[in-house]
């Protein structure tokens, strides 16, 4: 397994966060020993005691099986001809599984030779092997799993470059340990003309990234699951990427995803979202799946998303986005952001979330839609803690809006009579991000049907008369 960076020499947070984060990192202790993220994270770490079957897994009980290795590395050269990781990938032929054995690793690794659908070219450790440089795939089939990076230097800077950059389709990566990088912990890149989606259908699980410029920039049909994000850091680089996640392609997951411990100091003046997207790089970005994941902390938006070019017949090159039981706690400016005053969102779908605004510095909306041909329902909502506006659409968007609890904030422009206006939700313990409703809360058996038949948790809904607004439905 890999191991946690804060467990990694110099890797300690330049500057203090608040006191709910170290509230959550004491709770998600259990969860990453060891480095690797459960496939319960977004439970375990805000409602592990809700059923007996969300018990966080041990990291250190479930190793990652791996096949047997066509070649090892050893930088003493004690267990093998190959001592740097370059050498055993120039070796290697096509499929091949290179074990990489505990050690510091001082190398830029460019891996150009892959494998199939039926076997990938497998480059894997156990979370003791410490890369201190970078890896640029350009082969399609290749998988990194336990290895951790640092690209920490000998002063303490984080260095320039991403982590893992890929040029190529089908990357998987899976428990790695990513820190101290100014680009993006893993960057699938977009290519040119008919090649846009040369890095599509990557994979990304259970893994973590920590002190970096961006989390992981994604194309089409691929699976964003269970990684966790910590510290947004922009290394005082205004033009740095700044976003948890970017997004250029369509038919993309982003499930049980944690972003957290981004310090306002290291973010500004640049902002900082969760997930972001446009449509300058030409590829359509439809059919986006944005479910069950844990945003906390400081940030400007929890989602933006813009269509300023268009495509080459004129259509909206970004549309169609479901946004469902996840929690967007902390915002500053928008919890959702869809379109600009020249070219609105098609077909979002935002339900069953909870929004919480910055109280200290805004948390101006909630939901808000903007301009020509931006349409999407939305429901079963709670926001809380937003200053302007809850809920609404302006300079030409629609919106289909029901069944929202609002509480300490302004209104919607134009509330629906199903919403219940500042009514305290009764949240468990908000304090530690657990959004559970407690019982008698008003929010329960408040919503209407919508596009899924569980929450957060797998609970089916509902389990009452009507589905309970926000992520969680109280099943007792």
């Amino acid at each position: 397994m890999a191991r946690h960076p804060r467990d990694l020499p110099g890797n300690s947070p330049k500057s203090s966060p608040t006191p709910t984060f170290d509230v959550l990192r004491q709770t998600g202790s259990r969860l990453r020993r060891g480095g690797a993220v459960a496939g319960v994270l977004l439970t375990g770490l805000l409602v592990a005691s809700c059923t007996a079957s969300l018990e966080p897994v041990d990291p250190e009980d479930t190793p990652i099986p791996m096949r047997a290795p066509d070649l090892t590395v050893d930088p003493s050269g004690d267990a093998s001809e190959y001592t740097t990781i370059q050498a055993a990938v120039d070796a290697a032929e096509p499929g091949d599984a290179i074990e990489v054995l505990a050690g510091e690793y001082d190398e830029d690794i460019s891996v150009e030779i892959g494998g199939s659908a039926d076997e990938t070219l497998l480059v894997y450790g156990d979370g003791t092997a410490t890369i201190r440089g970078t890896v640029d795939v350009s082969a399609p089939y290749v998988e990194l799993v336990g290895l951790a990076f640092d690209g920490e230097d000998a002063e303490g800077d984080a260095r320039g470059d991403s982590a893992v950059t890929v040029s190529a389709t089908h990357l998987t990566a899976r428990d790695l340990s990513i820190s101290n990088y100014a680009g993006w912990g893993i960057e699938f890149e977009a290519g040119t003309g008919d090649d846009l989606q040369q890095a599509s259908n990557g994979t990304v699980t259970d893994s973590y990234i920590y002190n970096s410029s961006g989390g992981i920039v994604v194309l089409g049909d691929s699976l964003i699951e269970n990684n966790e994000i910590e510290r947004i850091n922009l290394h005082d680089d205004d033009e740095a990427p700044g976003d948890a996640f970017r997004v250029f392609g369509s038919d993309t997951t982003f499930r049980g995803n944690h972003v957290h411990g981004s310090i306002r100091e290291e973010i500004v003046p640049a902002h900082a979202d969760m997930i972001q997207s446009w449509d300058e790089v030409g590829a359509p970005v439809t059919g986006i799946l944005v479910e069950d994941n844990l945003f906390t902390g400081w940030y400007n938006q929890g989602l933006m998303l813009e269509n300023d070019y268009f495509g080459p017949d004129g259509e909206y090159l970004i549309s169609d986005w479901v946004v469902r039981n996840n929690v967007f706690q902390g915002f500053e400016s928008t919890g959702i952001h869809a379109g600009k005053e020249n070219g609105g969102i098609p077909n979002m779908t935002v339900e069953h979330n909870v929004f919480v605004g910055n109280p200290d510095d805004g948390g101006y909306f909630g939901i808000a839609f903007y301009g020509e041909g931006g349409t999407g329902t939305v429901r079963n909502n709670i926001i809380v803690n937003v200053t302007d506006t809850t809920y609404g659409a302006s300079d030409g968007a629609t919106m289909d809006a029901s069944h929202t609890l609002t509480w300490e904030s302004a209104r919607p422009d134009q509330p629906r009579s199903s919403d219940r206006i500042e009514v305290d939700p009764r949240f468990v313990d908000p304090e530690t991000f657990d959004y559970r409703l407690s019982a008698g809360s008003p929010a329960i058996n408040a919503g209407a049907r919508s596009s899924t038949e569980t929450d957060a948790n797998g609970t089916p809904r509902p389990q009452g008369g009507a589905p309970d607004l926000g992520p969680f439905e109280r099943d007792d």
